[in-house]
């Protein structure tokens, strides 16, 4: 019977520890993987969107760059054709403002009044225009004004300057008329040096034509960088540098940067990256990873003309690896504490279920205790439940059936052995293997001389002749 009993609770003690371990496998372990692949996934994706929100972010920025140039495209060349006309009829007189110095009377006549209405009605048009002015044929400003903080300023006669050697000047003279010719963006100047703060221009020019009396001039238009680039951040710094073809800096963070502000530190970005200039030169827009500097390069082009890619402006930005995932950890710390908590429910979840079914095994337990105490009427419970534990409670009950039927047995043979023994004239003397006497019957009384109670405990040998205990006659030993 003990080793019944052992033999059970090692069975239950296996079954334990097999469905601990059944748990571990089904719900931790898969878990485990779960959140590594939600970990390596939600970077990639991070990345992916982060990377995809950059690029988007420029392609709005070039598109409306292109939109708004298009749109003051067509602005300068409705002024330009407005002027055209107010020229007309001068006849021969056109020569005398178209080359030289224009005379003086001129800025008195009511037609110039009429002309400088005009000039100033287009900078009132828009904020984005910051200069507009009138370059005769020799290169002469003969109108110009400026905006300035406190409005529309007129440039006087004596300030007008000489921009023949510009090269706007040069390229715009030699641009086919009734065309608008896109200048190359520049740092503004003024006398010959560049403006501080450094303040990147885009200039717009077109020919001025005096309906077949020959040409004026060009109009020339200045537009402001936040009318095409954008506005800077609060703090005065661009949110994308911006480069032109050659690689210098129009916009950068570091206005040190930016040329004409300290010589010694004028940078190029072809010098300190020579693999963008190829790049730029393979996809007007791309994304790529410099694994040497651990950094991603967003970039996109603008062009000035659709029928000139030589010359054209950049929009990039230079995002560093950490900061593309450095919500990273922070939402892989917010899903991984979702995880965990679903997988600490689950994991609930399944002990209940587990603690639900095997609670028939305390039934069972206790029946072990009590049968190893001796009570052979005690049953299992659980027998009608469809599953192993319903199966060891079944055996169980079969097992102590089979136990009380022995039990009952023994007790009606030893029963019935006593009465036979009781009526026999024949003494009966049983003893164990040791030779100890265990029970006798009346008639061993007369047959020996001893009383019942002077016998029992006692070895066989009181009972014989002096022979040595090893060789009793075996029929009168009953081992039990």
């Amino acid at each position: 019977m003990p080793d019944i009993i052992g033999n059970l609770r090692c069975l239950f003690r296996r079954l334990f520890f097999r469905i601990s371990l059944d748990i571990f496998l089904i719900i931790i372990i898969p878990a485990v993987v779960i959140l590594v692949l939600l970990a390596y996934n939600l970077r990639e994706n991070i990345r992916d969107v982060t990377l995809s929100r950059f690029e988007e972010r420029l392609k709005n920025k070039a598109d409306s760059a292109s939109a708004n140039i298009d749109f003051i495209t067509d602005d300068i060349s409705f002024i330009a054709k407005h002027l055209e006309q107010h020229f007309s009829g001068l006849g021969g007189g056109i020569n005398s403002i178209a080359y030289g110095v224009p005379p003086r009377h001129w800025y008195r006549a009511a037609k110039f009044k009429n002309f400088m209405d005009d000039m100033e009605t287009m900078l009132l048009m828009d904020k984005g225009f910051l200069k507009v002015r009138v370059i005769n044929n020799s290169g002469r400003e003969i109108v110009r004004f400026d905006r300035t903080p406190s409005g529309i300023k007129e440039i006087p006669f004596e300030e007008l300057e000489d921009k023949s050697d510009r090269d706007y000047f040069k390229n715009a003279m030699a641009y086919p008329a009734g065309k608008v010719y896109r200048h190359p963006v520049t740092l503004e100047t003024e006398h010959g040096k560049i403006i501080v703060p450094h303040t990147p221009v885009i200039r717009l020019s077109r020919k001025i034509m005096a309906n077949g009396e020959g040409m004026l001039g060009i109009i020339v238009l200045t537009v402001s960088p936040d009318t095409i680039f954008g506005a800077e951040d609060r703090n005065g710094r661009p949110e994308s540098m911006i480069i032109d073809e050659t690689g210098a800096y129009l916009r950068h963070r570091d206005h040190s940067l930016l040329p004409g502000s300290a010589p010694s530190r004028n940078a190029n970005i072809f010098d300190e990256i020579p693999q963008l200039k190829i790049n730029l030169g393979e996809k007007d827009s791309k994304t790529v990873f410099d694994g040497a500097s651990g950094e991603y390069r967003v970039w996109r082009k603008v062009f000035y003309r659709k029928d000139d890619r030589a010359h054209f402006w950049v929009f990039l930005e230079r995002h560093p690896e950490f900061s593309i995932v450095s919500g990273y950890t922070d939402i892989l710390v917010k899903r991984g504490i979702l995880l965990a908590f679903v997988v600490f429910m689950g994991f609930l979840l399944v002990v209940a279920v587990i603690f639900r079914s095997l609670l028939p095994l305390k039934g069972i337990t206790d029946a072990i205790r009590k049968l190893e105490a001796g009570d052979l009427a005690v049953r299992a419970p659980g027998t009608g439940v469809e599953n192993e534990i319903g199966e060891i409670a079944g055996a169980f009950n079969a097992m102590a059936d089979r136990l009380n039927r022995t039990a009952l047995e023994l007790q009606r043979s030893m029963a019935l052995k006593r009465s036979v023994s009781g009526i026999s004239p024949v003494g009966h003397v049983i003893a164990d293997s040791a030779g100890t006497i265990i029970s006798v019957n009346p008639a061993s009384e007369h047959m020996f001389g001893y009383l019942t109670d002077e016998m029992q405990g006692k070895n066989v040998t009181m009972l014989t002749p002096p022979f040595k205990e090893d060789h009793l006659p075996s029929e009168w030993v009953e081992s039990s």
